[in-house]
């Protein structure tokens, strides 16, 4: 798996909800204060970028990308811890 996904820690407190990282391509990999890092597919929508800048606002936003592989591959290990 992606070093950056196998970092995320799954307690986070304003975790993004299962159904809104299946469907938009993205995670919340930290948050602290001044700034939040979001994982999100290679082709994640600039909507979806836009919308997610907008939630952390007035917080800087970094996006990383991973491809659709990782990324699944990621999501496919959370389904099987549910």
């Amino acid at each position: 798996m992606n070093a950056i996904l196998s970092g995320i820690d799954g307690r986070l407190e304003r975790q993004y909800t299962r159904d809104f990282i299946r469907a938009n391509g993205a995670i919340l990999r930290s948050e602290s204060e001044n700034a939040a890092t979001v994982v999100v597919v290679e082709d994640a929508d600039r909507s979806v970028r836009d919308l997610l800048r907008e939630y952390h606002a007035p917080r800087a936003v970094d996006f990383v990308e991973v491809t659709k592989r990782d990324f699944a591959s990621y999501i496919g290990d959370l389904t099987a811890r549910e």
